[in-house]
């Protein structure tokens, strides 16, 4: 997998976050502006095309007032992932 590559943790977070705006009354230029990229960056996101970074990811987590631990799935993980299994604390 190269670097760049999306994996199954990264679909994971994207479907998460992209559920999660329309049920607290946030569009994709709401969300946009709160994280201070455009509406097309956040479709990006949504689609799978540009992979949300960490310091996004934690912006993200305040707007939607949540845990980041939540973008991530729990227990197995596909291999791709680069594991086979998320330890819970």
């Amino acid at each position: 997998m190269s670097p760049k590559a999306t994996n199954s943790i990264d679909a994971h977070g994207r479907r998460k976050a992209s559920h999660l705006s329309t049920p607290i009354g946030l569009s994709q230029a709401d969300v946009a502006k709160s994280l201070g990229v455009t509406f097309q960056q956040i479709q990006k996101y949504e689609a799978g095309i540009n992979r949300v970074g960490a310091g996004r990811l934690f912006q993200l987590a305040v707007l939607y007032g949540m845990p980041i631990e939540n973008f991530f799935p729990q227990g197995r993980v596909a291999a791709d992932a680069g594991g086979s299994l998320c330890q819970e604390r």
